[in-house]
């Protein structure tokens, strides 16, 4: 089995959902409404992405599939909406760290201390976690795998910022325990 270290807090499935609120709250407070089920893990009880890509998919034109980047501007809203936030708080390492490095969700996700080398201050991104829905039993499961490509496994520097939300990390983990959960893969 893989045991997972980092990002203990998260539910992988309501990350877009918490996403998605977060940034449209962050715009406009009180925008983030909706029904929460517990502020520590911030689980919603309707994801409100679903069906969405089923609505991309119906139209057309010629910028179908093109995908803009957070403004700086925008990066600065939505991490001090993030940090001032009385529920979204805790989530403040992972989206810093997910900003201040580029990797997709399913990589840092799957990161584990080991993977990281604060006296060289890099991250080694060998592996990603990938999540699985299983129809039949209308559940979901994760599972680690290896890149899709040679090129997704790599090393990425580690911005002071990005040192500083995992050193949060590690001291909410020595209060809370760490994640010890075990993934099916590699």
């Amino acid at each position: 089995g893989y045991e997972m270290a980092l990002f203990h807090f998260l539910e992988f499935g309501h990350l877009g959902s918490a996403l998605l609120r977060c940034v449209g709250a962050a715009g406009a407070e009180g925008a983030a409404g909706g029904s929460v089920q517990g502020a520590g893990d911030v689980a919603f009880q309707q994801n409100p992405t679903d069906g969405v890509m089923k609505e991309v998919s119906k139209k057309g034109g010629k910028n179908r599939g093109i995908r803009h980047a957070l403004t700086v501007e925008e990066q600065r809203a939505f991490m001090e909406y993030i940090a001032n936030h009385p529920v979204y708080y805790h989530w403040w390492p992972l989206f810093t760290v997910l900003l201040g490095t580029g990797c997709r969700i399913g990589e840092c996700l799957g990161l584990r201390w080991q993977d990281l080398d604060f006296e060289k201050r890099v991250i080694s991104i060998n592996h990603s976690v990938v999540y699985y829905s299983q129809k039949e039993t209308k559940t979901s499961v994760m599972r680690v795998s290896l890149p899709k490509t040679e090129a997704g496994i790599r090393t990425i520097p580690m911005l002071d910022m990005v040192k500083d939300a995992f050193e949060m990390e590690r001291e909410a983990q020595k209060e809370t325990g760490e994640n010890i959960q075990v993934l099916d893969g590699m």
